[in-house]
């Protein structure tokens, strides 16, 4: 269930941008022919505007979401890179991020082996 959840956002954020693209088009289509029935040919580019402000806004929620997907496996990537390079350097890894309250009183702290004011 929590695997690959930026891909599964992204894949949500896709499904709803063309559920919102479709619910635009066929809206304003229906909006057209009331109009275009009730008053003529004058006010159909209200129909026209209200296809065009649909789309763009779920194409504009489809790329915050599709950002908030990239975060969320960018995330898991450092994650998991951070862990390879504190298991390099040989610091300790708590195996549970989430249980904050027992963590240890003592952690590893980090010392390198050369002076970082040195030059090259």
């Amino acid at each position: 269930m929590y695997s690959n959840v930026g891909r599964k956002m992204k894949g949500l954020a896709t499904a709803l941008c063309w559920i919102g693209v479709i619910a635009s088009v066929i809206s304003g289509i229906i909006m057209i022919s009331a109009i275009k029935s009730k008053y003529g040919d004058d006010f159909v580019i209200v129909g026209l505007i209200y296809i065009t402000i649909g789309c763009l806004a779920s194409w504009l929620a489809y790329l915050f979401l599709c950002a908030i997907g990239e975060l969320v496996d960018n995330s898991g990537k450092i994650a998991n890179c951070s862990r390879m390079i504190a298991l390099k350097l040989g610091c300790e890894i708590p195996d549970d991020y989430s249980n904050r309250d027992d963590k240890p009183e003592e952690t590893a702290a980090f010392e390198p082996d050369w002076n970082p004011s040195d030059k090259w």
